[in-house]
């Protein structure tokens, strides 16, 4: 079990020891000159201390950034990083059946946690928190303590190389800022005195002006606003959540944002509407509320999440669910019709979960017309994605053939020719 035998060798002598299968290794050195430099409160009482640091691989090779690094975890934690809340992580087991299994993953999560708030969280060299994601792949790919300390190791890694990367595009737009100012300032009339020719470029001699982003954002919100009037209702079922493994709802999280996007930017959009959302059980909505937290909740971007049906929404409409299996053909695109598109990304379950959710509530179920259009490569898969589908109704409802919308929304490189 993971860390069944550390804390013999937790603390000795003010260091930290993880075991190893032929030596017992040093994992956070110097416990006690980071202690005593997180009681620093002065530049001088910095400066005199980092010296004496052992710094990790990633950060002495790179002296540049590691002192600002350091300097920025004390300023941000002066004691230490906050303790993990063990509820943060229920879903992993609460979603297993066997209770024998929840109990053994609650309780490697549980040693895990421990270890962290009682020791890696006041070290400098350890993760300000450890993911979902990360602590689900460590309990499913890594089994002993030593794999699973390593990764966290990796965690830390990881963070220190997104705040470099920040860092260094930060600086990048600064010194490119600074070289538009010397070349604006250098020269900023319109007239060249050397060569007596005017000169053409942005705040210049220019037909054009700049194409400001707010522009474009009125372009595209104003066929978004009528669309929530007069537009055609196009429904994404998320009710099938609880089917979905995590990595699929990432997935699945990916494909909202691009049919919402899609949809934004057409000429003549679909009234898009997301049912049976429920923003406080969904497990969607979270990894939503990251990937477009600048359209949820802002009524301008017309963002629809509805934890109603679809049948308690448009209660007098006709739908039309798609499915992969279902036994009959969709031969036009309807205008007047609801058309129904499940949120799923099933990529271990090969049932038919889409049409039996359209038999159990009494609604018409079509496929599209693939196979009668189009030929596929034989190893590809005859079931497309939710995403891709949208994109084909979509190109329908703009007037497109179907060997056009099938063309433009399916892989080139599945296609035979």
């Amino acid at each position: 079990m993971l860390f069944n035998k550390l804390f013999r060798f937790t603390v000795n002598k003010n260091k930290i020891f993880k075991l190893s299968i032929r030596h017992v290794n040093l994992i956070v050195p110097d416990i006690e000159d980071e202690c005593l430099l997180r009681r620093a409160e002065t530049r001088e009482n910095f400066d005199q201390i980092y010296p004496q640091l052992k710094l990790p691989f990633k950060l002495r090779h790179q002296p540049e950034y590691s002192r600002e690094f350091i300097r920025e975890r004390l300023d941000h934690y002066p004691r230490g990083f906050q303790p993990i809340d063990l509820e943060k992580y229920s879903e992993l087991w609460l979603r297993e059946q066997d209770f024998d299994r929840q109990q053994t993953i609650r309780k490697d999560v549980e040693m895990i946690i421990i270890y962290y708030n009682d020791v890696l969280r006041y070290s400098l060299f350890s993760p300000s928190t450890i993911p979902f994601d990360d602590m689900e792949k460590m309990l499913q790919h890594y089994d002993g303590h030593g794999a699973r300390l390593r990764y966290v190791n990796f965690i830390f890694v990881r963070e220190y190389d997104s705040w470099r990367r920040e860092k260094e595009a930060e600086e990048k737009s600064r010194l490119k800022r600074l070289a538009e100012q010397e070349d604006y300032f250098e020269d900023i009339g319109c007239f060249d005195m050397n060569t007596n020719q005017l000169q053409y470029g942005y705040w210049r001699n220019s037909l054009f002006t700049k194409f400001f982003e707010h522009a474009r954002h009125r372009q595209t919100i104003g066929p978004l606003r009528t669309a929530q009037i007069y537009g055609q209702p196009l429904i994404i079922d998320c009710g099938l959540e609880r089917l979905m493994a995590h990595y699929e709802i990432l997935s699945c999280v990916r494909q909202i944002s691009k049919i919402y996007h899609l949809n934004r930017y057409s000429m003549n959009p679909f009234k898009l509407l997301f049912t049976e959302f429920d923003r406080n059980h969904n497990r969607t909505y979270e990894p939503l509320r990251k990937n477009m937290h600048q359209f949820i909740d802002q009524p301008e971007f017309c963002f629809n999440l509805h934890s109603e049906s679809y049948q308690q929404l448009l209660p007098d409409e006709r739908f039309i669910y798609l499915s992969p299996d279902a036994q009959k053909l969709m031969n036009e695109f309807d205008p007047n019709a609801v058309y129904i598109i499940g949120a799923l990304v099933s990529k271990t379950q090969k049932s038919t979960l889409t049409w039996d959710r359209a038999r159990e509530q009494g609604i018409e179920c079509l496929r599209l017309p693939i196979h009668q259009h189009v030929r596929l490569k034989p190893m590809v898969k005859r079931i497309l994605s939710f995403c891709s589908t949208f994109q084909i109704l979509l190109l329908l409802k703009h007037g497109a053939t179907w060997e056009q919308a099938f063309r433009q929304s399916i892989q080139s490189h599945k296609l035979m020719d």
